[in-house]
């Protein structure tokens, strides 16, 4: 509108020259299309329609060679998560989630309730100040909500293909494709992602810990003898107690393990999640080996030969050639959720295309910020609608919430027994809390016990 409202204004004479993927908007802002011809520009009346009628063998986005060239991508399989029995649970979520940027008194996002799982094909759309980034930003965990929750599984692998990726590769432009994923992801994580994690706000009252013979006891912070964490080395599982963390202490040599309680206490869960981060890089790098041959197969999957990728640096690659790179970069340890940043600013036709197709098998979670609605049309089902912050849901999941606003007798019950099996588990687990000697709190109220189990079996209820 504000392209074609410039025609109509009688003071300004403009001339606007657009650069664009979108054929639709071609069509409705052109009234003259450039054609690069070889070493000529030709110059063509009409919208984009009418260019390719006139021009139906305009070669768009490069040669014929170069379409023939490039099938779908192939994105590696990410495999279940721990926990996580099915592909349509989720796997992260936000809830009323707010987030306002240093300086500004309106919030960007307000209240967002959103969640991903491995069958998720998502599409972020809305005008430009939306909201947009900021929402992918807060699933991510580039950014970290004001107010509100934000979760994610412990081994949950993300990648995130932001615009300002590429600014990454100005650093690299004389290694080749593969030298460049060798050293990002040597010392198993990911280089390139360790400066883009939001720092959480921690516990406001921190808690501190001393050792009295070889045990952990708890201790004012300004104890002589008080412990300050320097790092997190190891993490383990203990059943269903959950993981424990291996911690290392400033100016001492011992380390000691600690419950993810604990140790969020101590306000150390930014600590925590990197560990789990790292944790997650392992699991995907211990089968997928990082050498020039793995790496090799990896790119081709992304139509760059071994000839490309591995003898030719960066800085001698066409711009579709290092969008194709960075894309492989990104899913090296087979992420579990994909977040594209309007990818159609990037990536020619031919690779969109590519993409395209490879999104429809790919066994991950798909996260898309983009303007093109015909891309957006061909890989998602489902939409996030940003408009002045806040967000609107349409598509795939409206169904199953309209279903969970309707609930039946039967449905009822069932939500019942499952919160009883959830209430069981919490009863157990207080025991074995206590029995591993952590602080349990005697206050909650047990009334609910005769409640549940009416719910739940509702049958045996005499009227």
């Amino acid at each position: 509108s504000y392209v074609n409202g410039l025609q109509d204004d009688t003071d300004r004479m403009v001339t606007t020259l657009v650069v664009s993927h979108d054929a639709p908007f071609l069509d409705r802002v052109c009234t003259d299309i450039i054609h690069v011809n070889g070493s000529k520009l030709q110059t063509h009346r009409g919208n984009f329609t009418t260019f390719l009628e006139l021009v139906p063998d305009a070669q768009l986005g490069g040669s014929k060679e170069e379409e023939q060239s490039l099938p779908a991508f192939v994105l590696p399989d990410p495999g279940l998560l721990e926990g996580v029995k099915g592909k349509t649970k989720r796997f992260l979520y936000l809830q009323n989630a707010f987030f306002t940027y240093p300086g500004s008194s309106d919030p960007a996002v307000r209240k967002a309730s959103v969640e991903c799982s491995l069958r998720s094909r998502v599409a972020i759309m809305g005008p430009n100040g939306a909201g947009k980034s900021t929402v992918a930003g807060l699933v991510v965990g580039e950014l970290a909500p004001d107010s509100g929750s934000a979760w994610r599984h412990p081994n949950l692998r993300m990648a995130f293909v932001a615009q300002h990726a590429f600014h990454h590769l100005e650093e690299h432009l004389d290694l080749t494709a593969v030298e460049y994923i060798l050293w990002r992801f040597e010392g198993n994580e990911d280089r390139e992602a360790l400066g883009f994690r939001a720092e959480e706000e921690e516990c406001a009252e921190p808690k501190a810990y001393r050792l009295v013979e070889e045990s952990l006891v708890l201790c004012s912070p300004d104890h002589q003898e008080a412990l300050e964490p320097e790092v997190i080395i190891d993490r383990r599982q203990r059943g269903r107690l959950g993981y424990e963390y291996e911690v290392r202490w400033k100016g001492k040599s011992t380390t000691n393990w600690m419950s993810r309680f604990q140790v969020t206490a101590m306000g150390c869960l930014g600590m925590a999640k990197r560990e789990d981060e790292r944790q997650a890089a392992q699991r995907s790098l211990s089968t997928r080996k990082l050498t020039t041959p793995a790496v090799q197969a990896h790119l081709a999957g992304f139509g760059l030969h071994a000839e490309e990728a591995s003898h030719r640096r960066l800085g001698a690659l066409s711009s579709g050639q290092r969008a194709r790179a960075v894309l492989g970069a990104a899913t090296w340890l087979a992420p579990h959720l994909l977040v594209l940043d309007e990818p159609t600013n990037y990536l020619d036709q031919p690779a969109l295309a590519a993409l395209s197709s490879g999104l429809k098998t790919f066994e991950g979670g798909v996260l898309i910020i983009s303007h093109t609605a015909s891309f957006v049309d061909e890989v998602c089902s489902e939409r996030w609608v940003m408009e002045k912050g806040v967000l609107r849901r349409e598509g795939a999941r409206i169904a199953d919430d309209e279903e969970e606003m309707q609930p039946t007798a039967t449905s009822v019950a069932a939500a019942a027994a499952k919160e009883l099996k959830e209430k069981k588990k919490l009863k157990r687990l207080k025991e074995l809390r206590r029995r591993f000697g952590q602080d349990v709190s005697d206050d909650e109220d047990d009334g609910w016990w005769e409640d549940l189990l009416k719910k739940a079996n509702p049958k045996n209820q005499v009227s």
